[in-house]
């Protein structure tokens, strides 16, 4: 396949971005905040671009959709500043993995949204993952990268190639060949910005690891490049029975479709309710919602009220994707840098340019496995 950009090459231009940074609240003791959410900071509930993830003390900040980087990093800046100024003696974790926990992990305070029914349903999504994969895990702090390419790019690139598809069609097609060639190459991303060698000790409380000691309360991997995305961080057994195909939206949707209406074991004997009547998830399906599956990408439509991401992705297929592996690196006051950015932007433009096929079961297995070797000892000398 000719380059798309050899053709017209201010088409890289045309990439839209956004970004969703999470970070926790803590002491000036490196504690987590057992403090509510700030109000002088908005509703959680209905603020477009400062809200909260898991747990009250873990903010959340959603950027604005941008072409430019510059100005991207400048809206990023502009909310950390705002929320710094409204913090009084409280500071924000600049790392991934999380800060000092408490003894008791129900200790962590569930993100509270309000009384209205959504605000419910929210709360209660949250306390059903912290039932069945523990609210320590739900700590962890991370940073999506969200990318699409302009209606005026898929419609130049739809008649360049004379597709007989719909654009709808096509978009899905080319969007689908990206998570393909994203798959393969995910690893060089890990190897490059993982940035959570290292945690504290209270993490990692009657859990088994093969960490070593870095100080008095403190356990690394000396050579992994990310504990976040390894298996002591977004992991989960049940997760690992989904076997997602990524090589069209239909069986994408039908796998993790089934997932939401597959009751799995262990969930139901969590239970729906406790003995006093209050629900503890929202079913005891594999997944309560399909938000919940987690993976390193994303195909992504904005849901519409009374919509499922599902829905919204069946009905008007992939507007955008959703980068799912970079740390907060601790090294950048904003947890990421401009040039991390415009490194995610051009290997955007290198998944969409390069031949991408169809990826059987063992590639699959293969592309995992390159993955998974990079998070625990991607800078091993020789490896």
């Amino acid at each position: 396949m000719a380059s798309v950009f050899q053709d017209d090459p201010t088409l890289i231009f045309e990439i839209r971005q956004g970004l969703e940074r999470e970070c926790l609240r803590v002491d000036q003791n490196a504690n987590i905040s057992l403090r509510p959410h700030p109000p002088e900071l908005g509703s959680k509930l209905t603020h477009p671009h400062i809200t909260t993830d898991y747990s009250e003390n873990l903010l959340e900040y959603i950027s604005s959709v941008h072409t430019n980087t510059r100005s991207l990093m400048g809206e990023l800046l502009e909310l950390h500043a705002f929320t710094l100024k409204n913090l009084e003696d409280e500071l924000l974790w600049p790392s991934s993995m999380p800060a000092i926990l408490p003894e008791d992990e129900q200790d962590i305070p569930l993100a509270y949204y309000g009384e209205s029914n959504v605000g419910k349903l929210k709360t209660l999504y949250r306390r059903g993952l912290g039932s069945r994969y523990g609210r320590r895990m739900q700590s962890i702090a991370g940073i999506h990268y969200n990318i699409s390419f302009s209606d005026n790019f898929w419609n130049y690139l739809h008649h360049l190639e004379k597709s007989d598809l719909s654009l709808k069609e096509y978009k899905n097609q080319r969007y689908f060949g990206i998570i393909r060639n994203f798959n393969r190459y995910r690893w060089i991303l890990m190897y490059l910005f993982g940035a959570s060698p290292a945690v504290d000790s209270s993490f990692l409380k009657n859990r088994p690891h093969k960490l070593e000691k870095l100080g008095e309360d403190t356990l690394f991997s000396p050579y992994g490049c990310s504990l976040r995305m390894g298996g002591l961080g977004y992991t989960s057994e049940a997760q690992k029975d989904i076997s997602i195909c990524y090589n069209c939206v239909e069986s994408y949707i039908e796998t993790l479709e089934e997932a939401r209406l597959t009751p799995y074991p262990a969930y139901e004997k969590i239970g729906l309710k406790n003995k006093e009547g209050d629900y503890l998830q929202l079913n005891t399906h594999l997944l309560q919602i399909d938000n919940e599956y987690y993976s390193t990408i994303r195909p992504k439509n904005i849901a519409r009220t009374r919509e499922s991401a599902l829905m919204a992705l069946h009905k008007r297929g992939v507007e955008y994707l959703e980068y799912r592996l970079l740390d907060v690196d601790p090294r950048y006051p904003l947890g990421v840098s401009r040039d991390t950015i415009l490194f995610m932007h051009i290997f955007m433009a290198f998944c969409l340019d390069k031949n991408s096929p169809p990826i059987t079961d063992e590639q699959c297995r293969e592309y995992d496995q390159n993955f998974a070797k990079i998070t625990v000892e991607g800078r091993r000398p020789g490896l």
